[in-house]
């Protein structure tokens, strides 16, 4: 467990120095394609980046604890590829023609002996396991609940988006599918392939609201959204996570427009 903090956080400081440096340079570019690839690059390598480290750094660790191992073989004298010399052995000629029964002693209990030697040598223990420190798992404990309060909150919010799709009066408006709710302040909008309206929307007729949800629809902005929350569960405790999304919120409106 303490490995995936360690990736996470790695991850966290990724994305905090490759956001940061957006923020200076592209964030007040109007090229909203272009910005959403790069924030869409920015994600992704914030993930990739960490994993690549990693295994460039474990390798060369492995490397040199095989080549340890192997020296301590051939200086204990365990090593089966040494080649030792032959020996010869020779039959006396007059050895006599019988040999006398040998003794043969009786079993032993090697019961107590195993016990001994299992007591003298356990078996080894991680060391992550023998020295995890109390404070990793005060750690790993806030992460758990932090993460599953933000999925809770995230599966709330699409469930209320499919209740509405749900109950509200599907339409056709301008060959948009659209979806009347009543009671709701925060229309219009788009989810799930649909335009959210309430009765003061259609009333208006605004051909350019109609317009700008079906961009939202068509750029597919839904699916960025997604994935940025997704690492906002991740990561509910890095501000740089929530300021990606806001950064996405602002590029989706504006390529929109």
């Amino acid at each position: 467990m303490g490995t995936i903090l360690a990736y996470i956080f790695a991850s966290a400081i990724c994305l905090g120095v490759l956001l940061s440096v957006y923020k200076i340079t592209l964030a007040e570019k109007k090229q909203p394609g272009f910005n959403r690839a790069v924030l869409l690059a920015i994600l992704a390598a914030s993930f990739v980046i960490p994993f690549i480290w990693d295994v460039a750094k474990v390798n060369p660790v492995a490397a040199e604890a095989e080549a340890v191992m192997h020296e301590s073989m051939v200086v204990s004298g365990d090593d089966v590829s040494a080649e030792s010399e032959p020996v010869e052995y020779s039959i006396p000629v007059d050895a006599p023609e019988t040999v006398e029964p040998m003794a043969v002693a009786a079993p032993t209990d090697f019961s107590d002996t195993a016990e001994t030697v299992v007591a003298e040598n356990p078996l080894p223990v991680a060391e992550e396991d023998r020295h995890s420190p109390a404070w990793l798992g005060i750690i790993v404990l806030l992460w758990c609940i932090g993460s599953l309060v933000a999925l809770a909150y995230t599966l709330v919010s699409l469930a209320r988006g499919f209740v509405a799709l749900a109950r509200g009066k599907k339409v056709i408006v301008n060959g948009a599918r659209c979806v009347l709710v009543e009671g709701r302040q925060d229309t219009p909008y788009a989810f799930w392939g649909h335009i959210f309206l309430s009765d003061g929307d259609m009333d208006e007729k605004s051909e350019m609201v109609m317009l700008h949800e079906l961009s939202h629809l068509r750029h597919r902005h839904g699916v960025d959204l997604l994935i940025a929350r997704s690492v906002t569960i991740l990561q509910w405790w890095n501000p740089f996570a929530w300021m990606l999304l806001v950064e996405f919120h602002a590029v989706h409106e504006y390529q929109a427009d």
